[in-house]
């Protein structure tokens, strides 16, 4: 039986690493997970696996995340460890969500702010869920609202909880505000969110406020700032996987804005082809879109109906009329 402090040792090391380290964060947390079949602390045998697993997601590796998850929420409902299991739950409802599998997420996220079956659970939990069920509005470009969910989660915030989750709040809003074209309001979440990433020592977030910045001097016209946004954003050493895409996306962009079609092609495509080995729903047809446009510009009408169809195929099976009704029907439980 290994030593509890060993175990939680490892954890911890392993979340202290985990901006610092990545792949050697990945590295301990699949050791925790391997001592705690024999753990005799539950908690921490859950929390091994849930360190583990949400390091899989991060690095991409969906279908082995998941496993891990699962393997926690086992532990978690058990031994009826409350607050972990609400943990456990807006993890695999944000797997979901990344499969386009919305339904299941919206379900797993309502649970999460069901105060009257799951009192236990923290309040991260419950700010997650929001952010989670906004990012859903988001995917369904019901961008109000996707802001009415993440500015329940910032109401929620408190000073005492962790600054990542703090600035994860901050860059949901600000892509709100920059769908709904609201670019100073986008700006303002921005300057909220970089000293709290700066704080966590988040590179992916400051890569991710970067790229936002470039969106949105593109869409002011302002080509030169974009550029020195997006080179900022690639200078920094980033590992998620989420993170290569959008700024292949947003390379994308900036090329096509400046009639750059074929680099602007070669990035989508790039961008595709990631979204793709994750399994990740919303890149793909993203991906799908954007290359449809490039190539309808660059005059290849075989490659824009191709892309087109792809994007309609994709957006169609995942952005369905009785999610829309699953939605209506959490509002109204969440009103009562």
């Amino acid at each position: 039986m290994p030593d509890t402090s060993a175990l939680g040792g490892l954890i911890e090391e392993s979340e202290r690493l985990t901006y610092l380290d990545p792949h050697r964060a990945l590295s301990l947390a699949e050791e925790a997970s391997r001592l705690a079949a024999t753990s005799a602390d539950p908690v921490l045998a859950s929390r091994a696996w849930r360190r583990y697993g949400s390091l899989l997601l991060a690095f991409g590796r969906i279908p082995d995340g998941q496993q891990a998850m699962l393997n926690a929420l086992k532990i978690a409902e058990a031994e009826d460890i409350e607050f972990e299991r609400g943990e456990i739950i807006q993890e695999i409802a944000s797997i979901y969500y990344t499969l386009g599998e919305y339904g299941e997420a919206i379900a797993y996220w309502g649970d999460c702010l069901d105060e009257t079956h799951n009192a236990g659970f923290v309040l991260s939990t419950r700010i997650h869920a929001h952010i989670g069920l906004g990012q859903v509005y988001f995917a369904h470009e019901s961008f109000q609202m996707a802001l009415a969910h993440h500015l329940q989660a910032q109401s929620l915030c408190t000073d005492e909880l962790h600054v990542d989750l703090r600035a994860r709040v901050a860059i949901n809003l600000t892509a709100d505000y920059y769908k709904l074209h609201r670019y100073n309001d986008a700006l303002a979440a921005l300057s909220l969110a970089e000293p709290l990433s700066v704080e966590a020592g988040n590179q992916e977030y400051l890569g991710e406020i970067l790229v936002y910045r470039c969106h949105i001097a593109l869409d002011l016209g302002q080509l030169a700032a974009a550029h020195e946004y997006l080179a900022g954003a690639e200078a920094l050493r980033r590992v998620w996987v989420w993170g290569e895409v959008s700024q292949q996306i947003t390379r994308g962009r900036l090329a096509m804005a400046e009639g750059d079609l074929a680099e602007a092609r070669r990035c989508f495509a790039g961008a595709l082809a990631r979204a793709e080995d994750m399994g990740s729903a919303h890149e793909v047809y993203q991906a799908n879109h954007l290359l449809a446009q490039a190539s309808q510009l660059a005059g290849d009408v075989a490659d824009a109906e191709r892309y087109h169809r792809r994007y309609q195929e994709v957006f169609n099976r995942i952005v369905r009329p009785a999610t829309f009704a699953q939605l209506r029907a959490l509002e109204a439980r969440l009103k009562r």
